[in-house]
C-alpha cells in the first residue's frame, strides 16, 4: 500500500525587488513554496514544518504551580465545609431556641394552673368529701328497706275484718349476697317478715295468694293456725322478701321515684 506524506515547508521571507525596465511586471509578492509531499509505505501523512515549542521553565516551577492549584482547591473545599457546618450549627441553635421557648411557655402555664389549683383547693376538698359521703351513703343503705310503707302494703292485702297483731322484720344478711334457702320452694331473699294476724279461716288461703302483689314478695309460709276465743283464727306466717323491695334512696337517678 502506498501512502503519500505531505511535508509543509515554512514560508521564507523574500525581499521585494523592483522590476527592470522592459521586464514583465510581476505582483511584487513573494512566491510561497509548495508543500513537499513524502510518499512512504505503511505510514500516515507526515506534515513537516510545524511551530516549534520548547519548555524553558524548570520542572520544579511546574510542580509548584500544580501544588498551588491543588492547595487552592483544598482551600475552597475547607471553606465549603466550614460554611455547611456553620449553617447546620445555626439551624440547630434556632431549633434549640424554639424548643426552649416552648418549654418556658409550658412551664409558665403549669405554674399558672398550680396557682389556680391552690386558689380553689378548698372547693376541691369539699367536692372530694361530698363524693366520699355519697359513696358511704350508698354502701350503708345498699340493703335498706323502707319498712313502714312496706308493712302498709301488706296491710292493704288483708281481707275485711282481719288485722295484724304483731310483726317482726329484719335483713337476713346485711352487706352480703341474697340468702338462698335450703327449703324447697323458697327462693333467694334478703329479708324476712314474721307476722301474726287475726282473720277468718275462709280468708286465709285467698290472703296468702294476694301477697304475690306486694313488691319484693318471694314466698309466704304459714307457721301455725290457732282458733281464738272469739272464734277467729290466729295465723303466724313467715314472708320472704327479695331485693325488689329495696328503697335505693341514694342510688336512684335524679328525677326518678
Amino acid at each position: 500500500m502506498t501512502t503519500t506524506a505531505k511535508v509543509k515547508v515554512s514560508k521564507p521571507f523574500l525581499p521585494v525587488r523592483k522590476p527592470k525596465p522592459g521586464a514583465a511586471e510581476t505582483t511584487g509578492r513573494p512566491v510561497a513554496a509548495k508543500p513537499v509531499s513524502v510518499t512512504t509505505r505503511g505510514a500516515s501523512v507526515l506534515v513537516v514544518g510545524g511551530e516549534p515549542r520548547v519548555h524553558l521553565l524548570p520542572k520544579e516551577v511546574i510542580e509548584r504551580k500544580k501544588s498551588k492549584a491543588i492547595n487552592r482547591r483544598l482551600g475552597f473545599g475547607v471553606v465549603g465545609v466550614v460554611v455547611v457546618v456553620g449553617l447546620g450549627l445555626a439551624a440547630a441553635t434556632l431549633e434549640m431556641t424554639s424548643a426552649q421557648s416552648s418549654l418556658d411557655s409550658a412551664q409558665a402555664q403549669s405554674a399558672a394552673l398550680l396557682s389556680q389549683r391552690a386558689k380553689y383547693g378548698v372547693v376541691t376538698k369539699i367536692k372530694a368529701d361530698a363524693a366520699a359521703i355519697q359513696s358511704s351513703q350508698k354502701q350503708a343503705t345498699a340493703q335498706e328497706i323502707a319498712w313502714q310503707p312496706y308493712v302498709a302494703s301488706i296491710q292493704n292485702t288483708l281481707p275485711a275484718g282481719a288485722s295484724i297483731t304483731s310483726i317482726n322484720v329484719g335483713i337476713d344478711s346485711p352487706f352480703a349476697a341474697p340468702a338462698v334457702s335450703t327449703i324447697p320452694l323458697q327462693g333467694p331473699r334478703i329479708a324476712t317478715v314474721k307476722a301474726t294476724l287475726s282473720m277468718q279461716q275462709a280468708t286465709i288461703s285467698s290472703w296468702l295468694d294476694s301477697l304475690a302483689n306486694v313488691k319484693g314478695f318471694v314466698d309466704a309460709t304459714p307457721d301455725s293456725v290457732n282458733i281464738a276465743t272469739d272464734g277467729s283464727y290466729v295465723v303466724s306466717v313467715t314472708i320472704h322478701v327479695n331485693s325488689d323491695a329495696l328503697a335505693n334512696r341514694f342510688t336512684k337517678a335524679a328525677g326518678t321515684n
